[in-house]
């Protein structure tokens, strides 16, 4: 799951309130689900420092830079998110991406960029995600209609 916000809707302000919005209301954790540039601060210190850095995206030159891992990593660029939805997918990453699935349905998609976007659908992500809940634990029906108010 790739979402790109509009490039109007990438700046701070914007990013820091819709991750609020996806922490309160649509219980979707409190990692930032869209990478503010304090959020891609904080990764860069700590990929330049200690031995996670030396293990993280071992293919790129050191010292990383914001603009480094905006234009290599593609799920570290800014404003937008990334989930794994297929065979690897944990309860964490399963109740963000339906958390931000339920926000785009709610707002019309008018926030996104949906040439950009790929596999943010309902179906989609039903297909891969409600696995994952069942396995957990997790009543699927309960995370869809945002009744399920648990978060690891």
């Amino acid at each position: 799951m790739k979402i790109e916000l509009k490039d109007q809707y990438k700046n701070e302000s914007f990013i820091k309130d819709l991750n609020h919005t996806l922490t309160k209301e649509y219980n979707g954790g409190e990692v930032p689900k869209f990478n503010p540039m304090y959020y891609l601060q904080k990764i860069v210190k700590e990929a330049n420092s200690g031995t996670y850095g030396l293990d993280f995206i071992a293919h790129l030159p050191r010292p990383f830079t914001i603009e480094m891992i905006t234009e290599r990593v593609h799920w570290l660029r800014y404003g937008t998110y990334h989930a794994s939805i297929g065979y690897n997918a944990d309860v964490q990453e399963a109740l963000g991406a339906i958390a931000v699935c339920r926000w785009i349905e709610d707002t019309a998609a008018v926030y996104i960029d949906i040439e950009m976007s790929t596999d943010y659908d309902r179906e989609t992500l039903r297909k891969n995600l409600d696995r994952v809940l069942s396995e957990s634990g997790i009543d699927p029906v309960l995370v869809w209609t945002g009744h399920y108010k648990h978060w690891y």
